[in-house]
């Protein structure tokens, strides 16, 4: 695989079983341990399509291999973008995809004047804390916090 093959593109529908194959598969399995099943991780897929500022696929050819889901919010100081969802397929993994992905988004971020990108990742997923760590994302003191129902 040469670098400069691999393209940062718009996703389209065509793309959408790809992504949902790469969420599906590495939400499963550890760090993450997630309780996706292949019809809510397609649900959360279509929706994001539908209602998410920016969906990016990183493409090998034809192939997606890696896809991005950000959108745009408005906070006290002014417009925020927030990563919900960054994957790359596991056998591409550990070959700068990941950061392909981060410099689309992080351009987009810089030509819209939105300079703070924030995004919520697993204190237990060592590879994810590096990976962000390595490309300047700092952490907060900001806790997140749930309550169930009943």
């Amino acid at each position: 695989m040469k670098f400069q093959q691999i393209k940062i593109v718009n996703a389209t529908k065509n793309d959408l079983k790809k992504i949902i194959e790469i969420y599906y598969e590495n939400s499963i399995k550890p760090p993450y341990n997630n309780k996706w099943t292949l019809k809510t991780a397609t649900l959360k897929i279509h929706l994001s399509f539908k209602n998410t500022d920016h969906i990016f696929v990183a493409k090998l050819g034809k192939e997606v291999i890696g896809f991005l889901i950000a959108m745009k919010y408005y906070w006290w100081d002014g417009w925020r973008i927030y990563i919900d969802e960054i994957s790359v397929s596991e056998r591409y993994q550990n070959r700068g995809i990941g950061k392909l992905l981060l410099d689309k988004i992080e351009s987009i971020a810089k030509a819209k004047n939105n300079p703070i990108i924030t995004l919520y990742s697993d204190n237990n997923a060592k590879q994810a804390t590096k990976f962000y760590d390595k490309y300047g994302y700092k952490k907060t003191t900001a806790i997140l916090r749930y309550k169930i129902i009943k």
